[in-house]
């Protein structure tokens, strides 16, 4: 006889697979899902159809097309970091590779 009952063992169970799973690094594209799919669940549904629609709108202009893409090799420049601060691509690159976010402002 289980000292356990099977809900108690399945409920160990899962535990036990999202602490393991916490442990293991996600990959960008990975971080980018989940933080979508939370996003998903949490935003309001009018401001969700407004992101969907302009993305969209986007998608149909063929403004993608001439996008940059992963992989793709840049000029060096110069950008202002969140704070304010010239933040030279080269000196960044000298340490490993970048990664360059463009955000948008406000919906």
């Amino acid at each position: 006889m289980s000292m356990f009952h099977e809900k108690d063992v399945q409920r160990l169970s899962h535990k036990h697979r999202r602490q393991h799973e916490r442990r293991i690094p996600m990959n960008l594209k990975e971080k980018l899902d989940a933080l979508i799919a939370q996003t998903e669940k949490q935003a309001p549904a009018q401001v969700l159809e407004v992101m969907h629609r302009a993305t969209q709108d986007l998608k149909n202009s063929g403004i993608m097309d001439g996008v940059i893409k992963a992989g793709d090799t840049l000029p060096h420049f110069t950008l202002k970091n969140a704070g304010g601060t010239p933040v030279r691509s080269e000196d960044i690159l000298k340490h490993g590779p970048m990664v360059l976010t463009f955000y948008r402002g406000a919906w």
